[in-house]
């Protein structure tokens, strides 16, 4: 895990908590250190943190530099007792069970500053926050998410739902060698799985991890242990329902009223692979129920996140405002931010 600390030049008695809080993170995890701003914008370039960890007031906002947003760093905020601009942050820690009062954020941590009390040392300090860290990393997965695993999920969702290897055969595989099999154990170029482990994580929290560990025995993919679930999560979330009603007039009826998730577009997915569908009689039904322009959209949106082929669309796909509108309902159902 890479660490930027940030703070303020001006503020000795800071620089020494950030030092010594630093030196008492674990192995694993890697910190670099900014005073100002130029030097702020040089890191995240060059080292590309994980973390950007706000101690107190900053002269500029760090989320006004580009590169934080290309680089996907997420921002953590120590107030220390100062008066902080705490919107863009994924957690904010406080020094104190009154700050932690009076913060005003859903997402507030205590972890108190080992300067100022003999409650807690810097190591203890250090592993609560690194604990922090972790949450906020694992929190809106999805947007961690390279494309390459985006599709592989896509892969594993088709597979699951279908439970026959064939019917992903020419999908399951890149040009460039991304993906291979050895041994059985599914890898990346370089070998490491940090991607998969945000793919569980988001298959959990959509509810979708069932069919996507079937699609993993379809594919004789031999994965590493589900993480435990422990991150942050908007507010009012809920995990995703299965669709009222059994038909898939009564399932777009369902996605008109109350919005798609991803669990929802697997039960379409398999409704519409269905054997028994009678093609010509759903779309007479759903012309009459004038339902047509939001299947057009969700067999869009399908063909996207469960490799729907147009072989089994009733009618032809579209994309517009409503196939755009149901793919941010996708990307922002575990936003924070």
């Amino acid at each position: 895990m890479k660490v930027l600390h940030v703070y303020s030049h001006d503020n000795p008695r800071l620089a020494m908590y950030v030092s010594l809080l630093s030196q008492a993170m674990p192995a694993d995890v890697e910190c670099v250190f900014a005073d100002n701003a130029s030097d702020m914008r040089r890191a995240i370039k060059d080292f590309h943190p994980d973390i950007i960890h706000q101690h107190g007031r900053f002269p500029v906002p760090v989320v006004a530099d580009s590169h934080v947003s290309l680089q996907l760093s997420r921002l953590v905020i120590n107030t220390h007792g100062e008066t902080v601009d705490t919107r863009a942050a994924y957690a904010v820690i406080a020094r104190s069970p009154y700050e932690l009062t009076v913060l005003k954020t859903e997402r507030k941590e205590l972890v108190q500053n080992p300067l100022i009390t003999r409650t807690i040392t810097f190591r203890e300090a250090a592993d609560a926050i690194v604990t922090i860290y972790r949450r906020v990393i694992d929190s809106h997965p999805l947007e961690l998410i390279p494309a390459e695993t985006r599709h592989f999920l896509a892969v594993l969702l088709k597979a699951g739902l279908l439970g026959d290897k064939g019917w992903v055969q020419d999908q399951w595989s890149t040009d460039n060698g991304q993906w291979s099999t050895v041994n059985g154990q599914w890898s990346t170029v370089n070998g490491q799985w940090s991607t998969f482990h945000h793919l569980y994580i988001y298959a959990e929290l959509e509810g979708v991890l069932d069919i996507v560990q079937r699609g993993m025995d379809i594919l004789c993919i031999d994965a590493p242990e589900k993480p435990a679930i422990d991150c942050y999560l908007p507010q009012g979330y809920q995990r995703p329902l299965p669709m009222t009603g059994a038909t898939i007039v009564d399932m777009l009826r369902d996605i008109e009223k109350n919005g798609v998730t991803l669990l929802r577009l697997t039960e379409i997915t398999k409704a519409l692979y269905d054997d028994r569908l009678d093609e010509e009689a759903l779309m007479t039904q759903i012309d009459s129920e004038k339902l047509r322009p939001i299947l057009q959209s969700v067999l869009q949106v399908l063909s996207e996140q469960t490799l729907l082929t147009e072989g089994f669309m009733p009618c032809p796909p579209t994309d517009d405002n409503v196939t755009q509108h149901l793919r941010i309902q996708i990307e922002d159902h575990l936003r924070l931010l």
